[in-house]
């Protein structure tokens, strides 16, 4: 494999699962105000051409990849205790949350945690009900609007979202989890992050 299967995180304890941003994002909401116009995959490192071509070979790779394979891939690649689905991009298809749910069931011993607003698909809640019944995976439905309180959807875990009065210790600790980890085992607490307006996807003048 020519690219990097997975992303690497300073922030978080573990390696996470990144896609191109609004191609993978059929939940995604944008305007002033909400989160995914301010979306930070398109900002930062993000902008770098050698990341946005590994995120691209990553979609393609998943669009060209048999079920089967994609997980066994995955199963054999995932080694960390904590991983992270969702940090840019989202879970898009009803046969991508089958995927992450068989790896999930396929790696015990691992804490998944995904971030999700493809909760707003109809046709994608079930399926993502279904995966939140696994005992090592949390499904945060995300807000779309800063200083929104927290999606509370029925059948996922408790909600994420990003406000001036955040909950996540992170930004007094250098920006990294250190020894929390209340993202991936603390699933009937909403997280909230500190919101952070990057203006990436909106401009006043897209607004006309």
């Amino acid at each position: 494999m020519s690219f990097n299967l997975l992303s690497e995180n300073s922030k978080m304890p573990g390696h996470s699962w990144n896609l191109p941003r609004v191609l993978s994002c059929p939940g995604m909401v944008t305007g002033p105000g909400t989160i995914c116009g301010d979306c930070y995959g398109g900002v930062g490192r993000f902008r770098i051409h050698r990341v946005q071509r590994t995120l691209l070979e990553r979609w393609r790779w998943c669009n060209r990849v048999s079920h089967a394979d994609f997980v066994a891939v995955l199963a054999n690649t995932i080694n960390d205790l904590y991983f992270r689905v969702g940090g840019v991009g989202d879970l898009h298809s009803a046969e991508m949350i089958g995927r992450w749910r068989d790896v999930c069931v396929r790696l015990r011993e691992t804490h998944f945690w995904f971030a999700t607003k493809s909760w707003r698909v109809p046709s994608l809640l079930p399926e993502l009900q279904e995966l939140a019944t696994l005992p090592n995976a949390t499904v945060r439905p995300s807000a779309v609007h800063f200083e929104e309180a927290p999606p509370v959807v029925p059948g996922l875990h408790a909600g994420l979202g990003a406000s001036s009065l955040y909950t996540c210790p992170a930004p007094e600790q250098g920006h990294r989890c250190q020894d929390c980890r209340s993202c991936w085992l603390d699933k009937d607490v909403p997280r909230i992050f500190k919101a952070e307006r990057h203006r990436a996807l909106w401009a006043p003048e897209e607004a006309a």
